[in-house]
């Protein structure tokens, strides 16, 4: 029998997200995530008709991803992790990710410049099947002040700590699922939905901000 993978998300009181987003996505991934699967929130605060763990730390925006990481090793099993402000369009399915081997997507502005070689890297998506907990440990370690100052973003610390970790080998989920930007690929102006399964929207304008019918419609 296949492994249950843990869908997860993160939410943080206060700004831009809210509950109905968090329940928003777990209908689109009750729809159209093939994997036999649980949806779990991680939350600072109630989540109604949804299933959630409250957060060990209160980092702010961003910084709330760090904690999935504790949360797969107390689960065990394959987790995936889905910003809120993705759109699910069609069905997909995923590989189980190896024990050396973390998931993420490519940044689709950033990919393959030099000079933006610490963004490759985007959390918007990530899947892996390990015990990582390390990387949790290593923030909470250095204090989120200073991991905030010296990082900028989640990913380049996640990107740091796995590899100091060593033996980890960085993978794509560009190369196994069809994803798409809302802006880089300019799909504000389509009237009928993409052919790509996932669509980030990776800032402004969210999804729930938008009339495109197509997104009004993955969303409901």
């Amino acid at each position: 029998m296949a492994e249950e993978w843990t869908v997860s998300c993160v939410l943080r009181s206060g700004g831009d997200f809210r509950a109905e987003h968090v329940q928003s996505l777990k209908r689109q991934v009750e729809r159209h995530f093939q994997n036999p699967h649980r949806f779990l929130c991680l939350s600072d605060t109630y989540v109604p008709r949804v299933d959630y763990r409250l957060c060990r730390e209160y980092w702010p925006g961003w910084w709330g991803k760090l904690e999935l990481f504790w949360l797969q090793a107390e689960l065990g099993g394959p987790m995936l992790f889905i910003d809120l402000d993705t759109v699910l369009v069609h069905d997909f399915s995923l590989p189980d990710p190896g024990a050396a081997e973390f998931w993420m997507i490519r940044d689709f502005l950033a990919w393959g410049k030099e000079e933006y070689k610490s963004r490759w890297w985007a959390s918007g998506l990530m899947a892996w099947n390990q015990d990582f907990s390390a990387v949790f440990d290593r923030a909470v370690q250095e204090g989120m002040d200073r991991v905030a100052r010296f990082y900028s973003w989640d990913q380049i610390f996640i990107g740091k700590a796995l590899s100091d970790i060593g033996g980890i080998e960085m993978r794509a989920l560009n190369d196994v699922l069809d994803l798409a930007s809302y802006k880089v690929h300019n799909l504000q102006s389509s009237s009928q939905a993409p052919d790509s399964q996932i669509v980030c929207f990776h800032g402004t304008p969210r999804p729930w901000d938008v009339t495109t019918p197509w997104v009004v419609e993955a969303r409901r």
